[in-house]
C-alpha cells in the first residue's frame, strides 16, 4: 500500500529543495529514480518506452510486434522489481528470524 501511494503521488524536488507533484510521465519516471524506487538503468528503460509511445502517438510511427513484446516485458520486470522484490526480501528476513530462534 505504501508503494502505491508513493508512486501515485510521486514528488520531485527542484534545485531549491522545493517539492512538487509530477504531472507528466517523464517527471514521474525521474522522480521514481530520485526517490530510489528505480535504479538509473530501469528509469532509462522506462524512458525508452515513453519515447516509443510518443513516436506512435505524435509521429504515427507504428511499433513492431517485437518492440511491443519487449516493452511489455520491461514493464512487467519493472513492476516486479518495485513490488515483488521488496515483498520477497521481507518474507526471507522473517523466515531467517524464525529459523534462528
Amino acid at each position: 500500500m505504501f508503494l502505491e501511494k508513493k508512486i501515485l503521488g510521486i514528488n520531485k524536488t527542484d534545485k531549491k529543495g522545493k517539492k512538487y507533484l509530477c504531472d507528466n510521465l517523464q517527471c514521474k519516471i525521474d522522480a521514481l529514480h530520485e526517490n530510489k524506487l528505480l535504479v538509473k538503468e530501469n528509469a532509462e528503460s522506462l524512458h525508452e518506452l515513453r519515447f516509443l509511445g510518443n513516436e506512435a502517438l505524435h509521429e504515427l510511427e507504428k511499433p513492431s510486434i517485437e518492440e511491443l513484446k519487449l516493452a511489455i516485458e520491461i514493464l512487467e520486470l519493472t513492476l516486479e522489481n518495485i513490488y515483488e522484490l521488496q515483498h520477497k526480501a521481507m518474507i526471507l528476513k522473517q523466515k531467517k528470524t524464525i529459523r534462528k530462534k
